[in-house]
């Protein structure tokens, strides 16, 4: 949803947001809205956009998964240097995030919509909307739609990037085509 108004000659204006964005008296730019920020450029330095990009060192607000999409809703991190992350993870049917185990995390899914199959630690659960499953840290956990499954996934501690993920296999392309497996040991 956009508005291109007056003295706005030769604009182009791309909005990924649920909120409105209106261009008031600036020609010949390019205006770009979406989950991981706002870029307003003149068309006649656009083609720097890719150097201003990677200025921002932030992982992405939106991304494309091979079982559906993330997007991240907040993330905050407090006093004692803890970070939080909240995320709305939307898996297509059939698809499942495999196995894998983080080590000085804990988590919390929240299923808002659909069903599916989770495991963690283990144990193999089926899901629906209102559930909420704990992730303790060092639990391996993985969860598999069987309609159209929607959660809210809430992490934290100290270190929230990949270096904290152990995939089951040791390949985050075979964990994320593998199935869910049920440990004997747990």
């Amino acid at each position: 949803m956009g508005l291109l108004a007056e003295r706005s000659d030769g604009t182009h204006l791309v909005n990924e947001l649920e909120i409105p964005v209106a261009v008031l008296g600036i020609p010949d730019a390019i205006v770009a809205a979406g989950p991981d920020g706002v870029m307003v450029a003149n068309k006649a330095v656009s083609h720097k956009i890719k150097e201003i990009a990677g200025w921002f060192d932030r992982r992405p607000m939106l991304e494309e998964h091979r079982w559906g999409e993330s997007r991240i809703m907040d993330r905050f991190r407090d006093g004692d240097g803890c970070e939080t992350i909240v995320r709305r993870l939307s898996l297509k049917d059939g698809a499942r995030i495999g196995n894998r185990v983080h080590l000085r995390r804990r988590g919390l899914w929240v299923v808002l919509a659909g069903e599916g199959e989770a495991v963690i630690g283990g144990r193999l659960k089926r899901v629906s909307a209102g559930d909420a499953l704990p992730i303790p840290p060092g639990k391996s956990h993985g969860i598999r739609a069987l309609q159209g499954l929607v959660l809210l996934e809430i992490q934290r501690g100290a270190n929230l990037d990949d270096s904290d993920a152990v995939h089951e296999s040791g390949d985050r392309r075979d964990a994320a085509a593998g199935g869910l497996r049920r440990s004997e040991t747990d």
